[in-house]
């Protein structure tokens, strides 16, 4: 048969053979580098990388920004895992970070700040409420502010009337708080400059760091409460912490590691020369380190860390999403016939995969048993027996909604609610310890940020569930998006869910590691979209795998 005339199923079909014709000169053309359009765009591979003269063509500076990210975030979760303003650790990292974003600024780019407006604009507006709050301003001004009475009267007293002070509270705080940003705006500018491969890759680090803090998690619990593997001193001693000063923070990146696997086994089943024994192989890896994960959940005695974990489990089914270019069938119609085409970017994933939220749902309630059955599910006792310290994180809500109110719509500045705390603190709930945020960061954003932080919160948020509506409702990904987009996408999304839920109860996104995670998220969830990587070098499907057609036979 000749293999350059039309199959007969397209022949017998009213203008089939030139619908056939059409379709086959579209493949040579993206054979050779050409989109749908005839022209020639800049050539990549299916990961959405450059490539140059058939092969992968990451040059030294494209290399560069992801090694530095990894860099950084190792640096960042192994001495930056506390919320607390005065460890010593520091002092190495912030300097660290401003070097860091130093050099993210230099390659940063006119197209990534237009590829990413939000991102960029949330930042922007973030520096600019922290620096206005530092701005001196003359008294008239401070001393008409809402809340700021005691400011008025200290002045008053001291004969400091004529003194310009900032709009915050306690300026060395907000100083802190500006210094703070650092971090994550250092991961921002990088993470954006990464192609979608390194991306992916970007998973494995963070895989690779939470293993390893629940690892030395495990080690804590086994070993002395007061031993070394405690890297901070002020610590939840006996609990396993891992990485962190708080239990609750180990507690959110173990729950977020879970989504975290689920996308790694996608990623893997899809990756081109992907054998079925390595599919196997890394399906069951995340299967063990998910019910390895679960049980630790418990035993660090996070109340919150049970819920978390409990949602992370349950967007497994969000996170399975379409299917993605290795399994992706169409229906090309041919002069009102309709022809199967399926792209050749490997075979589907193993049935186990779609079964992995159950298996791992059921091993859970498994292990989850066992923990309680031999007393050692802390965070189930906990739960069950209360303490009095969480409930004085419900008492003094009411107090925490009438500070609101007294410095509403300008906020008593970053950083300053234990000191104001203090001076609202009802006698009856004095104490002999203080209280150093709400356990409440949205409550505590609204009292420090006022208005102004309100709104940028209410630009995450409306971002969030725009991008959550867009993924959800979408069939498929976009015409050419590499297999990584969907599943990073989601995950993104996913993450910073777990992130926003867990402020509720206590303050993650404040500890320099966790708020870095937090923007890799959330640079996952936006890119690569449909004006980034994933539509140059192929904006359809057949253009870049093998045509396969109903009778099996090819043009």
């Amino acid at each position: 048969m000749n293999r350059d005339s039309p199959t007969p199923m397209l022949r017998s079909v009213p203008g089939g053979a030139r619908a056939f014709e059409d379709a086959a000169e579209k493949t040579r053309a993206g054979q050779r580098g050409y989109g749908w359009s005839g022209t020639k765009p800049k050539e990549r591979d299916r990961e959405g990388n450059d490539r140059k003269g058939g092969g992968r063509n990451e040059t030294r500076q494209g290399r560069l920004p992801f090694w530095l990210l990894a860099g950084f975030l190792v640096i960042a979760f192994l001495i930056g895992g506390s919320a607390r303003g005065d460890i010593a650790s520091l002092v190495l990292l912030r300097p660290v970070a401003v070097l860091v974003l130093g050099f993210g600024l230099m390659s940063l780019g006119r197209r990534h700040v237009a590829a990413y407006p939000l991102h960029f604009a949330v930042a922007a507006a973030s520096l600019a409420l922290v620096l206005l709050q530092l701005a001196p301003l003359p008294p008239e001004i401070v001393h008409t502010l809402p809340g700021h009475d005691i400011i008025a009267d200290i002045d008053r007293l001291a004969g400091l009337q004529g003194l310009w002070r900032p709009m915050t509270m306690t300026p060395a705080a907000t100083r802190n708080a500006l210094l703070a940003l650092m971090p994550p705006f250092a991961v921002l500018v990088l993470a954006i400059q990464l192609s979608v491969r390194q991306r992916a890759d970007m998973l494995k680090i963070m895989l690779a760091l939470g293993l390893a803090s629940a690892f030395l998690g495990l080690l804590q619990i086994l070993g002395d409460p007061q031993g070394v593997l405690y890297f901070y001193r002020i610590t939840n001693n006996g609990a396993a912490v891992g990485l962190f000063a708080n239990r609750n923070h180990q507690a959110v990146l173990l729950a977020g590691m879970i989504p975290m696997l689920a996308v790694w086994v996608r990623l893997q089943s899809e990756r081109r020369g992907a054998t079925r024994s390595w599919r196997r192989i890394s399906l069951t890896s995340a299967v063990l380190a998910g019910l390895f994960l679960i049980p630790l959940i418990l035993v660090t005695g996070s109340r919150s860390g049970i819920f978390t974990a409990l949602l992370a489990l349950v967007s497994l089914l969000f996170l399975r999403g379409p299917v993605q270019a290795s399994g992706l069938v169409s229906c090309v119609k041919a002069g009102g016939a309709k022809t199967r085409v399926t792209t050749g970017f490997g075979a589907k994933a193993p049935g186990l995969a779609r079964a992995m939220p159950w298996l791992l749902v059921m091993g859970v309630a498994v292990l989850v048993g066992i923990a309680i059955w031999l007393d050692r599910a802390l965070a189930v006792n906990r739960l069950i027996a209360g303490s009095p310290a969480d409930d004085m994180r419900i008492r003094i809500m009411p107090t925490v909604k009438g500070m609101i109110a007294d410095f509403f719509p300008w906020g008593s500045g970053f950083g300053s609610f234990p000191q104001v705390y203090q001076l609202h603190e009802p006698d009856g709930l004095l104490s002999p310890t203080y209280m150093n945020h709400a356990h409440n960061d949205w409550l505590e954003l609204a009292l420090t940020g006022g208005v102004p932080a309100l709104l940028i919160l209410a630009c995450v948020v409306g971002g969030w569930f725009a991008r959550a509506i867009s993924l959800a409702t979408s069939r498929k990904d976009p015409a050419g998006a590499p297999p990584a987009w969907h599943g990073m996408a989601r995950l993104g999304l996913v993450v910073m869910l777990l992130f926003g839920l867990a402020s509720f109860s206590d303050y993650p996104l404040r500890v320099p590691s966790l708020a870095c995670l937090f923007v890799l998220a959330a640079v996952w969830a936006a890119a690569p979209g449909e004006e980034d990587e994933g539509t140059e070098g192929g904006a359809a499907a057949v253009t870049a795998g093998t045509v396969k057609f109903r009778n099996g036979q090819r043009p």
